[in-house]
C-alpha cells in the first residue's frame, strides 16, 4: 500500500516555496553618483578649451587615485543594516549620514534584501523585515 501526502500540506509547501522563491532578492536598487566637480573645473584657466579640459580631467584623475585606503585596496566599502517592520512601510524615511562613512564622498549606493534578510521576513511574517544598505566610497 502507498503512502498518500495530504494534498493540503503540499499545496502548503508548494505556496511557502513559491513565496521564499519569488521574494528573494527582488528589492534591488543601485546608483552610481560622479565625483564631485573639483575646483579647477569651474574656474576657467584658458581661453582654449583644450587647455582647460586637460587640466580639468587630470583634476578628476587625482581625486580619484588619490593616495589612501581606496587607492590601494579597491573602493572602501560600508555595509550597513537596516531595520524596517510591517513590510518595510516603516519607517517611512531612513536618514544615513554618509559623510561618516565615505569622507571623499560616496561613488555607488547599493540597497538590497539579501537572502538572510528574506528569510528573518518571512518567517516573522513580515512584521520584522530587514534590509542592507552598501556604501561605496570614492
Amino acid at each position: 500500500m502507498r503512502n498518500k501526502m495530504n494534498p493540503y500540506k503540499a499545496a502548503g509547501a508548494a505556496i511557502a516555496a513559491a513565496f521564499l522563491a519569488l521574494s528573494a532578492g527582488c528589492q534591488f536598487a543601485r546608483v552610481h553618483l560622479t565625483p564631485p566637480t573639483p575646483r579647477e573645473c569651474l574656474v576657467p584657466i584658458s581661453a582654449d578649451p583644450g587647455v582647460q579640459d586637460e587640466y580639468c580631467s587630470r583634476a578628476y584623475k587625482k581625486f580619484v587615485q588619490a593616495d589612501g585606503p581606496a587607492a590601494k585596496n579597491g573602493k572602501k566599502t560600508k555595509v550597513i543594516k537596516q531595520k524596517f517592520y510591517f513590510w518595510g512601510l516603516m519607517p517611512r524615511v531612513y536618514y544615513v549620514n554618509s559623510g561618516q562613512y565615505c569622507k571623499r564622498g560616496v561613488s555607488e549606493v547599493v540597497h538590497y534584501t539579501d537572502w538572510m534578510d528574506d528569510l528573518l521576513g518571512s518567517v516573522t511574517l513580515g512584521i520584522y523585515w530587514p534590509r542592507t544598505l552598501k556604501l561605496v566610497c570614492f
